[in-house]
């Protein structure tokens, strides 16, 4: 549940804050949005995502777009998720950064969960 100013939604508030209860009665406020959080989301879990060994061989040079997208997910299912473009740069074997390379990451609607990453 979303509590957005004096309203309260089943969706993330229009301006991308989130203010939260916990059970003690404070409120949290999130300072990132659906696409800021997704796009963080979508850099720092490449590395682990695909199991890269040596993660200075990869750089994450840019992750754009974010927008809410409906995907095929699981079988013969769909759901919403946000779509974001990662370019990444992976060193050869003679050190030189090669790329960049476009993967897709999908997360939550939210962009608090990672979905999967695709070619």
């Amino acid at each position: 549940m979303y509590r957005c100013g004096n309203t309260f939604s089943d969706k993330p508030c229009p301006d991308g804050r989130e203010l939260k209860h916990y059970a003690s009665g404070t409120i949290h406020q999130d300072g990132g949005g659906p696409k800021e959080l997704g796009a963080q989301l979508c850099r720092d879990r490449f590395v682990e995502h695909f199991r890269i060994e040596n993660p200075e061989s990869v750089r994450i040079h840019q992750v754009s777009g974010g927008q809410s997208d409906i995907i095929a997910y699981g079988a013969s299912r769909q759901t919403t998720a946000r779509t974001f473009q990662v370019e990444v740069m992976v060193r050869n074997a003679y050190g030189v950064f090669l790329g960049p390379e476009i993967y897709r990451c999908h997360t939550t609607d939210d962009g608090r969960r990672l979905l999967r990453y695709a070619r």
